[in-house]
């Protein structure tokens, strides 16, 4: 019965991205732009995100943006060998 089914059965069969045999790739609902401060930095939000939900997010990212890495020079300080992964 193993052998049976392991030739019936592919690690493919276990993709999470294929649903009824269709691939399936990126976001499962739509995306709003937050504009956080006058710059050009902005995150997304799910779109159909309700309130007060909606507000206390809004309120906790634009009251933690100095947390945020905007870029890799914003992250001083970090051991390269423990943030770096090397594919060989």
């Amino acid at each position: 019965l193993q052998g049976e089914a392991s030739s019936k059965t592919s690690i493919e069969d276990f993709d999470p991205q294929k649903i009824d045999g269709e691939v399936k790739t990126g976001p499962i609902e739509d995306f709003e732009d937050l504009p956080i401060d006058r710059s050009s930095k902005v995150v997304k939000i799910g779109a159909k995100l309700q309130e007060p939900m909606r507000a206390l997010l809004v309120a906790f990212l634009k009251s933690n943006l100095d947390i945020f890495a905007w870029r890799h020079s914003d992250m001083v300080g970090i051991d390269l060998n423990i943030c770096v992964i090397t594919l060989i």
